[in-house]
C-alpha cells in the first residue's frame, strides 16, 4: 500500500528549488480575462483551451476568459494569441 508523501516535512530539491518546507502550492485553477485588440469569433474558444471568447465590436476588442489550471496552460493561450498576431490590451487574473 502506497502512502501519501507529506510535502510540508520534505527538504527542498536543491539550492534553486522554489519549494521549501511549509510552503503550499498555489490555488488552482485561476480565472483569467485576457483583453486583445481586434475581434475574434466565439468559434475560436475551443482553440483557446476551452476559454470563452467574446467580441465587443463597439470597442474593437475581444475578451478571452476562463479557468486556467496552471502557468503552462496560460502561457499556451498567450502563445496562441501571439501566433495570431493579436496584441494583448489587458490581462487580469483571479477575477
Amino acid at each position: 500500500m502506497k502512502t501519501k508523501k507529506n510535502y510540508e516535512s520534505m527538504s527542498p530539491a536543491g539550492p534553486y528549488s522554489p519549494w521549501w518546507p511549509g510552503m503550499k502550492p498555489p490555488k488552482q485553477p485561476e480565472m483569467f480575462v485576457i483583453e486583445v485588440i481586434g475581434c475574434i469569433s466565439d468559434d475560436w474558444s475551443a482553440w483557446f483551451n476551452g476559454m470563452q471568447v467574446q467580441c465587443n465590436e463597439n470597442k474593437g476588442v475581444s475578451y478571452i476568459h476562463g479557468k486556467v489550471k496552471d502557468q503552462a496552460e496560460l502561457f499556451s493561450v498567450l502563445m496562441k494569441i501571439r501566433n495570431l498576431g493579436l496584441s494583448v490590451f489587458r490581462l487580469s487574473g483571479n477575477v
